[in-house]
């Protein structure tokens, strides 16, 4: 209706909201059909930008329930037990999920067994020492005498160590280890309480461990 906006006028029968009384609609407040709203910081809105903010609000407000889900995972026991974003019978550390298996494996097999568990799964890559603790936890819970696979492996190529999923091995701030006992695929054992890795052939059969984001 023409003439409308600056009195306040609306659709018949909806609620009107207009600028305050004494102010004249101006920088700060846009109509959109029913009437003026606020905008930030003295600026004139376009209401699609105000429909994205919205969204991006509410993805936010997701991303941060799941954050907050993780954190719970530290204070609370690893052996056995795991919450919605984890199968059955996984544990949990942050967004990620690991699972001990007893079934003596070499490593290419368990490796290829965890890629069929899952997309994205592979051998536990560790991503700093937090997660190395969880992970010798979740070991300890089931057995405290035979090696474990990790998935750690010495690139034919490089000679260097790199992890399953294709990161390089970093020694500042991962799990430590030592490669000097022969052998190009890396197990935890008992001797270190599964907190150190060591060089072992891959052809050796041991327990493992699987790991993968259930958000991959």
């Amino acid at each position: 209706m023409p003439g409308a906006r600056g009195a306040g006028v609306g659709r018949p029968g909806r609620h009107s909201l207009s600028a305050p009384p004494g102010a004249s609609e101006g920088p700060g407040w846009h109509s959109l059909g029913t009437g003026s709203i606020p905008c930030p910081q003295g600026t004139l809105c376009d209401p699609p930008e105000l429909f994205q903010g919205a969204r991006r609000m509410a993805a936010a407000a997701r991303l941060a329930l799941l954050l907050l889900l993780g954190c719970v995972g530290l204070l609370r026991p690893v052996g056995g037990r795991y919450i919605g974003y984890c199968p059955p019978g996984w544990s949990y550390f942050y967004l990620s999920c690991l699972k001990y298996f007893s079934e003596p494996l070499s490593w290419d097999e368990a490796e290829s067994r965890c890629e069929g568990f899952q997309e994205g799964a592979h051998l536990a890559w560790v991503e700093n020492i937090h997660e190395a603790v969880t992970l010798r936890k979740v070991i300890s819970y089931y057995q405290q005498v035979q090696p474990v696979w990790i998935g750690l492996q010495k690139n034919k190529e490089s000679q260097t160590w790199q992890w399953s999923n294709g990161k390089e091995y970093r020694t500042d701030n991962e799990m430590p280890g030592n490669g000097a006992r022969g052998g190009s695929c890396a197990a935890l054992t008992h001797n270190s309480d599964f907190s150190v890795w060591s060089s072992d052939e891959c052809s050796g059969k041991h327990p493992y461990v699987c790991k993968f984001y259930p958000l991959h």
